[in-house]
């Protein structure tokens, strides 16, 4: 079956594959791009939502709370029908249309949970710890089952203009029956100036915290953990990063000729062809 024979659906179903893996920041250019490659918007919206929906979890997407200063985050962890998501802060449950990426409505949500005071004060030190660290980043908490308190961080860096973008996501599930926090870090990063670069790395956590019946102390004790695991990662990759500055890349540089010239790629096919009919008429 050639590519001219494939019905409009199967042409989607194929062609997102290119948005699930589209760098942050850049996902409504490939979209665009998607919408030229179909060219029939309805079945293109027909199609897309479960996709664009998958995506808004997995990437935390981050929304403004309508008539607020505050945003939430579209993740599993607050997300109680289809497209409703709740934010624990304000107490609002608002749901989000994925193909249009706004808030169609807010309504009020209330739900008894005896971990409320612990995930406020996790809440408070998240914010200062992304006052300390990520100015620009956004954190949220959460309470799942009744006995998780879990914390989301979003950090996304867009600059277009200077050709490069990326995204740090990580989440934290802290269970208050075992002790146990298990960590998740995503990094995703997109250079594209003469070039195409991208980083994707992910590291899993897994550690034990002291258990205390004061909410205060172990609310501390949660973030301080994440802090210093959070930092522990930073610096591993700002390691990796000096690792291929002061010896990978010197290395490779080595093997490249000196001519101060960049190298004309449309002409490599003809320099191995006059090579070639050299090597002959010997």
């Amino acid at each position: 079956m050639n590519s001219y024979s494939l019905s409009v659906e199967e042409k989607i179903e194929r062609v997102l594959t290119f948005l699930t893996s589209s760098p942050p920041g850049e996902e409504n250019d490939v979209f665009n791009d998607i919408r030229g490659i179909i060219n029939d918007d309805q079945a293109l919206q027909d199609n897309i939502v479960p996709t664009l929906t998958k995506l808004s979890i997995e990437r935390f997407q981050v929304v403004d709370i309508p008539d607020t200063a505050l945003k939430t985050m579209i993740t599993q962890y607050n997300q109680v029908e289809d497209n409703k998501y709740v934010d624990f802060n304000t107490k609002k449950a608002i749901v989000f249309d994925h193909l249009r990426e706004k808030v169609v409505s807010c309504e009020d949500y209330e739900e008894e949970s005896t971990l409320e005071e612990l995930r406020s004060l996790v809440q408070k030190n998240v914010v200062g710890y992304l006052e300390d660290r990520y100015q620009e980043g956004v954190g949220c908490t959460f309470i799942v089952d009744d006995s998780k308190v879990v914390v989301c961080i979003v950090g996304n860096k867009f600059n277009p203009e200077n050709f490069w973008n990326g995204s740090w996501r990580s989440s934290w599930i802290f269970d208050t029956s075992s002790g146990t926090i298990e960590g998740k870090v995503s990094v995703h990063i997109h250079y594209y100036e003469d070039g195409n670069v991208q980083q994707i790395s992910n590291f899993d956590f897994n550690e034990q915290l002291n258990l205390t019946d004061d909410n205060s102390e172990l609310a501390s004790s949660i973030v301080k953990k994440i802090r210093a695991l959070e930092q522990q990662y930073h610096r591993s990759l700002n390691d990796h990063y000096s690792q291929l500055s002061q010896k990978t890349f010197k290395a490779f540089r080595r093997m490249l000729p000196i001519t101060r010239n960049k190298v004309d790629w449309d002409k490599i096919i003809n320099y191995k062809i006059g090579e070639s009919i050299e090597n002959m008429s010997k």
